[in-house]
């Protein structure tokens, strides 16, 4: 009835602005959102560390970055993106090609992922803040993100920002924890000889050229400065969580976030400016869990059992050495850990009993 719905010559952007701002209005109905509204403060049960996610989607999975005309008929792998001002409609959401290269904010036509960074401040520029500190939101919005975008799910980052002078550079990560986290997150899955594989890491998604393997990424965000120094925040960034739909998130980031704070592991790359003093190439963690992802190998009933009192440790202590969570909501999302966990597991003894 506003015509708001199609090209008008005679009615500018803002004209446009206010109408919709105006149809909103008459068809918001705040008894029909009121059980929402309770579902949302029931259950968003925060923690203390700040939380972000970034989610890429693509309808032709790993091949999105090389893909050619045709390959996606439907978005042509968005090499339309910016034709359709699409930066400027889905600036909040953190919308943007994503072509794997150093610089998001190229305005040239690419094929890539369709990536949504939550928590975006401005249209322009790469630049991200925290969301939310409770799982359950960030579970949420990467479950409704991934629905709105109507683009097939392929990979999730979860950011956990963290206080940069806890991280030991020198001491190798335990391995078994990482195995744990790659087992809840990753892709256990059969590649095309039908053999099991870690997919992520053995399709070589998230090993890069240079040898790096992203798995954990420090990333430090300057935002300031005070007396000539700088003030920062570090935030850990897992890479390696397949993406999937309609999956509760909450028992991988509570995994991630017990983890960090109980044994506050040395990411797998550490930020540039720890290159001098830290060399990553020497990390040997890394070529284990390559090696684990070509031939998984089931764990032992110890070593889960010990992934699950390290996690539980941390979020004991989230906060000032007590739990910021509830303890059922604790004691719950360790339980599901425990049950993915030997699900998965499972799958592993599963395929290495069948004679090949």
């Amino acid at each position: 009835m506003c015509g708001v719905d199609r090209l008008k010559e005679d009615m500018k952007y803002d004209e446009y602005v206010k109408l919709s701002i105006m149809i909103s209005d008459s068809v918001y109905k705040k008894d029909l959102f009121k059980p929402l509204i309770k579902q949302v403060k029931e259950c968003r049960n925060p923690g203390v560390l700040p939380l972000g996610a970034e989610i890429e989607m693509s309808n032709s999975g790993m091949r999105a970055i090389d893909s050619e005309p045709g390959d996606d008929p439907v978005f042509d792998n968005f090499y339309y993106f910016f034709d359709y001002d699409l930066t400027r409609r889905t600036w909040k959401l953190g919308g943007c090609v994503d072509a794997h290269t150093f610089s998001k904010s190229t305005k040239g036509r690419s094929r890539g992922f369709l990536e949504y960074s939550f928590g975006r401040f401005q249209s322009v520029g790469d630049w991200s803040k925290p969301i939310t500190q409770g799982p359950w939101i960030l579970s949420e919005m990467i479950n409704c993100g991934l629905a709105f975008s109507g683009v097939r799910p392929h990979s999730l980052h979860i950011a956990i920002q963290v206080k940069e002078d806890k991280i030991n550079y020198s001491k190798p990560s335990d391995v078994d924890s990482l195995l744990c986290l790659l087992l809840m997150g990753g892709d256990l899955g059969f590649d095309d000889t039908g053999r099991l594989r870690e997919k992520r890491i053995y399709c070589n998604e998230i090993l890069d050229h240079f040898g790096q393997l992203n798995f954990s990424r420090e990333n430090i965000h300057y935002y300031g400065e005070v007396d000539g120094k700088k003030l920062s925040s570090t935030v850990i960034e897992y890479k390696f969580p397949r993406l999937v739909a309609n999956r509760n998130y909450q028992p991988l980031i509570l995994a991630l976030k017990g983890h960090l704070i109980a044994e506050n592991p040395r990411p797998l790359i550490p930020h540039p400016e720890r290159i001098p003093a830290v060399n990553s190439e020497e990390f040997e963690e890394k070529q284990i869990l390559i090696d684990w992802a070509t031939h998984p190998q089931p764990l032992s009933a110890a070593v889960i059992r010990n992934f699950l009192d390290v996690v539980e440790r941390g979020l004991m202590t989230e906060h000032k050495g007590k739990p910021a969570h509830s303890r059922f909501y604790i004691m719950n999302n360790l339980s599901e850990i425990e049950k993915i966990l030997y699900e998965k597991n499972r799958l592993i003894k599963e395929y290495r009993e069948v004679p090949k």
